[in-house]
């Protein structure tokens, strides 16, 4: 069954995507472990990425048979068409290479709070700046739901 588009086991997820991609406050993700499959889409649109040393992004959706160009088209807009293809094609996880910064576990949160504030200082520029860098990540990730949906 479909809803407006979106098959209902994947309703939640789109939208919490969408929400993180349209946010007008700054987005932080602190990860510090193993970050798989929607929880990297996250981790990976939001603003800036914190990571602990030796955490891992992965999408194995691959290896359940699911077709994942959604997340094709986050990790590509943040780290290439090559990494892009790896994470969705074979389903390997990467390590803090797509971080915006890497730190110690227990300083984690500490980090990604500091970089929360240095953003939100921004304010409406940051807003606008926002807005107008993910407009063309979201028409994308709109345009891989509907060839996803097609296909499935």
């Amino acid at each position: 069954k479909l809803v407006t588009g979106v098959q209902t086991c994947a309703l939640p997820i789109w939208r919490t995507l969408l929400a993180v991609a349209n946010c007008r406050l700054p987005v932080v993700a602190a990860v510090h472990g193993k970050c798989l499959g929607a929880g990297a889409m996250i981790a990976l649109l939001a603003d800036e990425l914190v990571m602990a040393k030796g955490a891992e992004l992965g999408l194995p959706e691959i290896h359940h048979g699911m077709p994942t160009p959604v997340g094709y088209v986050i990790v590509a807009a943040r780290a290439g068409m090559p990494v892009a293809r790896r994470m969705v094609q074979d389903g390997d996880p990467v390590g803090t290479e797509l971080a915006d910064f890497t730190c110690f576990r227990e300083d984690l949160m500490a980090k990604a709070l500091e970089r929360a504030n240095r953003l939100a200082h921004g304010g409406a520029a940051f807003q606008v700046n926002k807005a107008y860098i993910n407009a063309p990540l979201v028409a994308a990730m709109e345009a891989a739901l509907a060839a996803a949906e097609r296909a499935g």
